[in-house]
């Protein structure tokens, strides 16, 4: 299991990704959400392994907040950050489709509750 510290980004992604699916319309969106589904599963496999440097760690902690808050600006900026700063062969498999989930979101005026 994902350790339970990192397991509120399972959720809040997760959330997010079936709260766009369930809005989106059209079929590219879809298939985007369906990337971005997989894209997530390989953060999830690398949280499990605790394969993740502490800093990418704490700017998807800083990410799912922004989200919790309703502050997509602020997802993206501190997705930015962490592309600029981290290890790219890091965070390469994954970062792109979270990026595509937080613009989903904002376009199609998706939130998501904390539990």
């Amino acid at each position: 299991p994902i350790p339970s510290e990192h397991k509120v980004l399972q959720d809040i992604f997760t959330s997010l990704v079936l709260n766009c699916s369930s809005v989106a319309s059209n079929a590219q969106m879809k298939r985007k959400l369906d990337d971005v589904s997989r894209k997530l599963e390989v953060l999830y496999d690398r949280l499990r392994e605790n394969r993740l440097s502490q800093s990418v760690v704490l700017g998807l902690h800083q990410i799912v907040q922004a989200v919790q808050q309703y502050d997509y600006n602020t997802a993206l900026q501190i997705y930015t950050q962490m592309i600029s700063q981290a290890n790219f062969s890091e965070i390469s498999s994954f970062m792109p489709g979270l990026k595509v989930l937080i613009q989903s979101a904002m376009q199609l005026n998706v939130y998501v509750q904390a539990h």
